[in-house]
């Protein structure tokens, strides 16, 4: 856990070299046994920062409110983003994530306000609570197959996501996943999806057409925010849960073609 998150004025952060747990290489705090990135200075000199080779792992709010930096570069063999570590980076516009990437934490590039697009790579397995939550110039997302579940509140806010692919193995959308993404116009969920959560699509007024699979069995109470999308209609197979699901609540839907 970051002991500097907020401290915006603070150029450096130095480390005795007699330290047997913490060092400081170029100002930045690490743990030398984890090997982890544990404190981004947030007064630091420059607007980009490479992470060095060798590194494992990045820190809970490792580079929280350190809004001067647009560019980072992951090396790859960091396998791990831990929570809230990105948060409210509004300047950060590109970040790469590499190949050897295995969970990113909750939370962890909310209020990214200025980065524009995203690619998660094959090995993550969840987008979880928050991570891009109000990513408001988020205009593209590209998750993989090995992807199955999105968090609560893991896209919502996300004002121009115009476009997600969704991968072939997603099995769950938690409740407010896409919460107020206003310009999304279509979805097609894919055949291995079982579960919609609560409000998982409401606020998306730009919503035209929602394809759902037989293969969804659950579907929360205001998933497509009922009354706010008004020009919405629902791709169902007939005799489907979500034929069900569009006549209880009123739903304009169609039979989708086989």
């Amino acid at each position: 856990m970051n002991p500097f998150a907020g401290c915006v004025n603070l150029p450096r952060i130095d480390v005795d070299t007699g330290n047997p747990i913490y060092a400081s290489i170029n100002g930045v705090l690490f743990h030398q046994g984890e090997k982890m990135v544990v404190s981004y200075p947030g007064g630091a000199m420059g607007n980009a920062y490479v992470i060095p080779e060798g590194t494992l792992g990045i820190d809970t709010a490792a580079f929280w409110g350190c809004g001067g930096l647009t560019d980072i570069f992951i090396p790859n063999g960091v396998t791990s983003i831990g929570h809230f570590a990105f948060q409210d980076c509004t300047g950060l516009k590109s970040i790469i994530i590499p190949e050897s990437i295995a969970s990113i934490g909750q939370y962890a590039f909310w209020g990214c306000t200025n980065l524009t697009g995203i690619t998660i790579p094959d090995g993550v397995t969840e987008i979880d609570k928050g991570v891009f939550r109000d990513c408001a110039a988020l205009t593209n997302v590209t998750l993989p197959d090995t992807v199955t579940s999105i968090g609560t509140y893991a896209f919502s806010h996300c004002s121009r996501l115009t476009n997600i692919i969704f991968p072939d193995n997603l099995t769950k959308i938690d409740s407010n996943a896409f919460r107020d993404c206003n310009s999304l116009t279509s979805i097609i969920l894919p055949d291995s999806m079982k579960i919609i959560g609560r409000s998982a699509f409401s606020g998306c007024g730009s919503l035209t057409s929602i394809t759902i699979p037989d293969s969804v069995t659950s579907i929360g109470g205001n998933a497509f925010g009922i009354g706010e999308i008004t020009n919405l209609t629902l791709m169902v197979g007939q005799g489907s849960y979500a034929e069900q699901y569009a006549q209880k609540n009123g739903i304009p839907y169609e039979i989708a073609e086989e």
